[in-house]
């Protein structure tokens, strides 16, 4: 079957975005199906890199000598900070990881190109990842509730997001529109399925393509041990202060178990920016990036998939929940702890980064868990293609 899939990929740091992008398309590919990522770029347009020579020139001629006039100092601070942006995100690799992995369609720019001419195929499929965040009052935002294609094709959202408790009002009876389009829906939390259920769609809570995909698949893609001392992983995402991750907690942890701190930044909300003092940074490749978790003594995150991956390594780790603003999307890494077992792995205010790190998972367990939850999102997934 020839499956066009629409989800969110064109972050040049955010490993996890990358990771569930290939691993739905390698899953598809094992159940000798012809899936390609449909290329759609108006929600994120990709940066737009000035040419590194003139880069170089700018940081290293002409604003320094601006500046010894006192002028553009401020100028000067902000292309040093570009410049170290493209330099950590080439050694990334992420457009290599591309190009290996990912069978891709067309680029579409627009939702109009895509309803007047879109991708051949018998599915499309919407997901993973943070897909319905990306609010229906932009009407772009369309092409994520598959407004394109002929009424012939099916239409299947998996493990799809809105990373939110509750859809706003205003946009409710326009949500339940555009979601009866849909042959099957299923989504990654049960907040998503209650937001589904309140503009009368039923949908099935599934597991992230990751998990789908399994454990041995991303064993055989990590790269060789990277570091020979024993480590922490920490993988910074969506904070801006040191606090936001226990930071103080956890160099105490890492001192107390001679653990040298290895830390990885990436853009989420904000800017992947090394804040975490005594940490080493660096910046890995996506193969490299699950070699230091594989390879870790405790892993140390914010993020949704720095857990799942840690869960499929079957690796300690602990989980700083997000405050504020973006709290809403702890929901997703809070259902897949309670789904398995181990709630005890999240910070709390009634438990400690050192309770967290010091609780042993029973991965036996764990694993018996998730295998239920796996078989009953194969199925759904496979049954939702062929209906």
């Amino acid at each position: 079957m020839q499956i066009g899939v629409l989800t969110l990929w064109q972050s040049k740091d955010n490993y996890g975005q990358m990771l569930q992008c290939y691993a739905l398309q390698q899953y598809l590919r094992e159940k000798e199906h012809n899936p390609f990522l449909i290329s759609y770029r108006f929600i994120k347009a990709e940066r737009q890199y000035t040419s590194l020579w003139k880069m170089l020139l700018k940081v290293y001629v002409i604003y320094p000598l601006v500046s010894l006039f006192g002028m553009c100092v401020e100028r000067r601070r902000l292309a040093n900070e570009e410049f170290e942006k493209y330099r950590h995100e080439k050694k990334r690799k992420f457009e290599d990881f591309l190009k290996k992995n990912i069978n891709m369609s067309e680029t579409y720019s627009n939702l109009a190109d895509l309803q007047k001419n879109p991708p051949i195929a018998n599915c499309y499929i919407v997901g993973s990842d943070q897909v319905w965040a990306q609010l229906l009052s932009k009407p772009e935002n369309l092409a994520f509730y598959l407004d394109f294609g002929g009424e012939e094709v099916r239409r299947v959202a998996y493990a799809a997001s809105f990373s939110m408790n509750e859809y706003p009002e205003n946009l409710r009876s326009k949500l339940a529109e555009n979601l009866s389009r849909f042959d099957a829906v299923s989504v990654r939390e049960t907040q998503g399925a209650k937001i589904c259920k309140s503009v009368g769609i039923k949908a099935t809570k599934v597991v992230d393509p990751t998990l789908l995909l399994g454990a041995n698949a991303f064993e055989n893609l990590a790269e060789k041990r990277l570091i020979s001392d024993r480590y922490a992983f920490v993988y910074q995402l969506n904070i801006e202060s040191p606090d936001e991750i226990c930071w103080d907690e956890a160099q105490a942890f890492c001192r107390e178990n001679s653990l040298s701190a290895i830390a990885t930044a990436s853009s989420g909300y904000f800017d992947g920016s090394e804040i975490l003092k005594g940490a080493k940074y660096i910046y890995p490749s996506v193969e490299e990036w699950l070699s230091l978790i594989k390879y870790s003594e405790i892993v140390i995150t914010t993020s949704f998939h720095g857990i799942v991956f840690s869960i499929l390594f079957r690796k300690n780790f602990v989980y700083v929940p997000l405050n504020g603003t973006h709290s809403g999307g702890n929901a997703r890494v809070l259902n897949l702890l309670s789904d398995l077992d181990i709630e005890e792995k999240c910070v709390s205010d009634g438990r400690t980064f050192n309770e967290v790190a010091s609780f042993e998972i029973d991965y036996s367990k764990c694993n018996m868990l998730l295998k239920e939850k796996v078989a009953e999102s194969a199925s759904f997934l496979l049954n939702a293609m062929n209906l």
